[in-house]
């Protein structure tokens, strides 16, 4: 039997694996819906979205209508349905304007600008991190101060 932190290697080596492959799939089957020249030629992504937001809705709604999730899922919408709702819009927009770029882009290229957002994304997160890291006064929301290079302690 392998030791756990091999196990944990694994498994988060095969949830990659599981989440590449999908996301290739669901990419290269909407290609294939999208694309009038060697595909199925259906020309509404924005249909294509929404039945891909009713799906994801149906096929967590079990777990959301589980008795014993019930309690967990209430607290849940009321302390944070504003940061649900925006999460929400956001995923909504963006498989909505990516299955309307298949219908013009080829899919290489789409992955390009899709995998060039998301480290875009992260080396920005990255970046804003290191600074708060370094300048503890940019958590504050002194960021004037925190620009003209006065430490926390004068910047109070």
């Amino acid at each position: 039997m392998a030791p756990p932190a091999e196990r944990r290697w694994l498994f988060f080596a095969s949830l990659v694996a599981v989440y590449l492959t999908l996301n290739s799939v669901l990419n290269l089957t909407n290609k294939w819906v999208l694309s009038s020249d060697t595909g199925y030629g259906f020309s509404f992504p924005l249909l294509l979205t929404s039945c891909h937001m009713m799906f994801s809705f149906l096929a967590l709604l079990p777990m959301m209508l589980a008795p014993s999730r019930r309690g967990v899922h209430a607290e849940t919408l009321r302390k944070q349905w504003r940061g649900l709702a925006a999460v929400g819009v956001f995923m909504a927009l963006n498989i909505s304007l990516n299955n309307t770029s298949l219908v013009w882009l080829a899919l290489s290229v789409n992955q390009v600008i899709r995998c060039g957002t998301r480290a875009d994304a992260c080396d920005r997160l990255t970046i804003c991190r290191w600074r708060a890291l370094q300048r503890p006064c940019c958590l504050t929301g002194r960021s004037g101060a925190c620009r003209s290079g006065a430490t926390p302690e004068l910047a109070q």
